[in-house]
């Protein structure tokens, strides 16, 4: 998937702004949170959040695209709704607490933290979470609560408010 984000990010690299739909989007994997946010901040790299776990806490950076320069400078909004989750709401938490972004739509999932099924014996199973993601700018987590929103709005309308925004931006 790297050499289709890179493809998107060249392309995207020629216009003016950027409109991140993630409505609906369940998440992912952290390090492409990482490849999509690192495009968005150009080459310095960002702190993304601080993982907790009971082995540890592990630091989540984004990745340096110093080739990109334009991006860096870019107006982005990202579209959020009920079904941004996890990873998803990590980038869009990103967006936000460092102001690189604005939010825009109906309050995410609260979906954060990751877990597993453990069998409680007699038939019984509990899920229970075995990590927790932390900004670190914040020192909070989205789990249960969504990620800010900077305009909440019905999800349907959030483009238009988004594209709105981003023109009075410039």
């Amino acid at each position: 998937r790297r050499a289709q984000v890179e493809a998107a990010m060249r392309w995207l690299a020629e216009h003016d702004a950027a409109v991140l739909d993630e409505r609906g989007n369940p998440g992912g994997w952290p390090s492409m949170v990482e490849l999509v946010a690192g495009a968005l901040f150009g080459a310095a790299s960002v702190h993304v959040l601080d993982f907790h776990a009971r082995e540890g806490v592990e630091r989540s950076m984004t990745v340096p695209w110093p080739d990109l320069p334009a991006l860096a400078r870019m107006p982005v909004a990202v579209l959020v709704d009920g079904g941004t989750a996890s990873a998803a709401e990590s980038l869009a938490m990103l967006l936000s607490t460092t102001g690189r972004g604005l939010v825009v739509g109906a309050r995410t999932a609260g979906a954060a933290n990751p877990g597993a099924w453990f069998d409680a014996g007699g038939g019984v199973w509990a899920f229970v979470p075995t990590g927790m993601p932390i900004d670190p700018r914040t020192g909070a987590g989205w789990e249960g609560v969504g990620v800010p929103l900077d305009a909440e709005v019905d999800p349907a309308e959030a483009e238009r408010v988004a594209i709105a925004r981003l023109r009075a931006m410039r």
